[in-house]
């Protein structure tokens, strides 16, 4: 049986033995939550998304040692949510387990809760090394409905209009997910104007908006083979 071997993220770019610093809250988990102690193997993914087996040394820093994965360039689409508050962080963590490109924070009329866009960033670097990520989504936002349904490729799931069609994306698909209380019809008719077209993701078939953000992403992900795309490094 293979061994679990912890991965952490560094903002700079590394090579072979070269020694890294630790941002202090990945320092405190691995040293007072996981127990590490220096001569601990750990795999680092640097700047660049490259992967690196490392030894945990003293005061907070890494040695890199051998090339484990480099970064490839992959499709992954792009969620931007319109519910913020506690709820959102379930969405934030299992969009970055299924490899999204971005989440943003998408302000609708009938939005409730405030985006945490620090908290968003924390949970997202927890799920990406648990989950072996080689990168974390970028986030974005706050910013309105109408600047973001006119973007290429923008798809608005919408379960409650009349015209609205099954639900297809591409790999590379914008996603807008309304708030709990949904879209308004002003949003519907900016999205029509806009040519994005309203989409259900099944006849009858009521989500929650995190539910709806990670059901229509795995959609995308997992149609354009991306689980594949997605575990780079394991």
């Amino acid at each position: 049986m293979t061994k679990h071997v912890h991965r952490v993220f560094v903002t700079a770019n590394g090579a072979l033995g070269e020694t890294l610093e630790l941002a202090p809250t990945d320092r405190r988990h691995l040293e007072r939550v996981l127990r590490m102690r220096p001569g601990a193997a750990l795999e680092v993914v640097d700047g660049a998304g490259t992967v690196f087996a490392a030894v945990l040394e003293e005061r907070g820093s890494v040695r890199l040692g051998a090339l484990v994965a480099e970064r490839a360039e992959r499709i992954a689409p792009t969620v931007w949510l319109g519910s913020g508050g506690g709820r959102s962080d379930v969405a934030i963590e299992k969009l970055t387990e299924l490899g999204v490109r971005e989440v943003g924070a998408l302000v609708c009329e009938r939005t409730r809760g405030d985006f945490r866009l620090d908290r968003w960033a924390r949970v997202a670097s927890a799920a990406g090394r648990q989950s072996k990520r080689v990168d974390v989504p970028a986030l974005a936002g706050p910013t309105p409905f109408s600047e973001v349904v006119g973007r290429p490729g923008a798809i608005v799931l919408d379960h409650e209009a009349e015209d609205a069609v099954p639900f297809a994306a591409a790999a590379d698909a914008l996603l807008l997910i309304g708030p709990e209380a949904g879209i308004s019809d002003a949003e519907r008719a900016l999205a029509r104007a806009a040519g994005a077209p309203l989409a259900r993701l099944g006849e009858g078939l009521v989500l929650r908006s995190e539910t709806a953000a990670i059901a229509a992403a795995a959609v995308a992900v997992f149609g354009a083979g991306g689980m594949n795309a997605t575990m780079q490094g394991d």
